[in-house]
């Protein structure tokens, strides 16, 4: 058994400690302490002003540029898709602001949007593989240009492609048309109604599709990683498809490796635009839009694997023969 001497002896000290660092803190301490808390904060404090200060700079020099860019397709967009039917297709998760912004600047170079469609989640999930599977047998029979060997994926991507760029009056489109909104399976939705056979198509990809895995507490329904992999590698080979039907134009971010522009971008086919929702892409998208039809492909904007920051004019209205304007347009 410890002593009770023992115990007092060791209370005893633990205040004589307290009392010490209270005296020496509220003595010759004080000022010290004070002094150095303070000096930190009004550092701090000035650190904040100063970040703030340039934030605002930046933010003033980044609007500049973008009113920049926007007078300059004001000016050069203007009559290069007139005459022209272009199609959108939304993947999940586009934004619609973004989407605006495109369709506005597709109409400021003379453009008219033939179709709007919006992929929904059964057209790329792997839980679905098996109906599309079966949906692919029966559209061959009605697609044209479907290459010998394709995969189910690429079939139904063909039968999209066939839909948006066909008279929507034919037997034909009505019949795939159907199948592809069928609503127990549906692939697509359709907003309004499909006017013309389009020249273009413009595939609008979300910012992101990466899924933080390390945030314990997400949604345990969200899809993996793998999936999401997997969903990615299908809507790049959609887009593929698409652009080897004809002219295609895909929009998106290209940052991290699991964005879909990046995958699109890796087909070499078509042509594509990063920095979906600026100024900058909506105007880079009826370049490229017009490039397309021209028979060129550009691949624009600031982030991996773009060639050039801003695209090139160039007259594919349907009046005349497209014609590129590179001397003086050329802002890449």
């Amino acid at each position: 058994m410890v002593d009770f001497r023992y115990h007092l002896v060791s209370l005893v000290s633990v205040f004589m400690a307290l009392a010490i660092g209270i005296i020496l803190g509220a003595g010759p301490l004080q000022n010290s302490i004070g002094n150095t808390l303070n000096s930190q904060v009004e550092t701090l404090r000035d650190s904040r002003d100063s970040l703030r200060d340039e934030l605002d700079s930046t933010q003033a020099e980044l609007d500049d540029s973008n009113a920049a860019i926007v007078a300059a397709g004001e000016q050069l967009l203007p009559g290069t898709l007139t005459g022209r039917e272009i199609a959108i297709v939304r993947l999940p998760g586009a934004d619609d602001d973004a989407v605006t912004a495109i369709q506005d600047q597709l109409g400021s170079a003379g453009a008219t949007i033939s179709a709007n469609v919006t992929l929904t989640n059964n057209f790329a999930v792997s839980d679905q593989s098996t109906y599309r599977g079966a949906l692919a047998s029966q559209l061959s029979d009605y697609i044209d240009g479907v290459p010998e060997g394709a995969s189910d994926d690429q079939i139904v991507a063909a039968g999209l492609d066939y839909v948006l760029r066909n008279d929507p009056n034919d037997a034909n489109v009505k019949i795939v048309l159907g199948s592809l909104t069928a609503s127990d399976s549906q692939l697509i939705e359709v907003s309004g109604d499909i006017t013309a056979a389009a020249d273009a198509i413009v595939f609008v990809a979300p910012d992101t599709y990466v899924v933080d895995t390390t945030d314990a507490s997400a949604d345990a329904s969200a899809p993996s990683e793998a999936e999401i992999s997997a969903q990615t590698q299908l809507y790049a080979q959609a887009f593929a498809t698409s652009a080897g039907r004809g002219a295609a134009v895909a929009v998106g971010r290209a940052l991290d490796d699991g964005d879909v522009l990046i995958g699109m971008r890796s087909t070499e086919t078509g042509s594509t635009v990063d920095s979906v929702g600026t100024p900058t892409s909506a105007i880079n998208t009826a370049f490229a839009v017009a490039s397309e039809i021209s028979g060129d492909h550009v691949v624009l904007g600031s982030q991996q694997g773009a060639d050039q920051v801003l695209g090139t004019r160039v007259d594919a209205s349907a009046q005349g023969e497209p014609s590129a304007e590179d001397s003086e347009t050329n802002n890449g």
